[in-house]
């Protein structure tokens, strides 16, 4: 069964890769180092443990970014909207790199 848990984590990680908006990619690979450490941890991998806890760190804190960053470009848009000067676009302008449509 514990095997299974890892085989689980590992596939995760590849659909991770798979996915072509950032914010489902980190999403899913984040739940992916979560289900890698609790497997690393029970069979005693720690260097394996320590790397998933570094990349689920990491993961997290740019959800936070691009949650964070979302939410201010809804709500300048919505005003936007409101004042009749620009309609707002379909699609929110986030920077570079960063894709928070999910």
């Amino acid at each position: 069964m514990i095997d299974i848990i890892g085989w689980l984590g590992s596939v995760l990680v590849a659909a991770s890769l798979l996915q072509k908006r950032m914010i489902r990619l980190r999403i899913i690979n984040l739940i992916a180092c979560l289900i890698c450490i609790g497997y690393n941890w029970y069979i005693q991998v720690w260097p394996m443990v320590g790397m998933n806890v570094l990349v689920g760190s990491i993961n997290a804190y740019y959800l936070a970014v691009m949650f964070r960053h979302g939410r201010r470009n809804r709500s300048r848009q919505g005003a936007e909207a409101h004042d009749g000067n620009n309609a707002a676009s379909p699609r929110s302008d986030s920077g570079p790199g960063i894709d928070v449509r999910a």
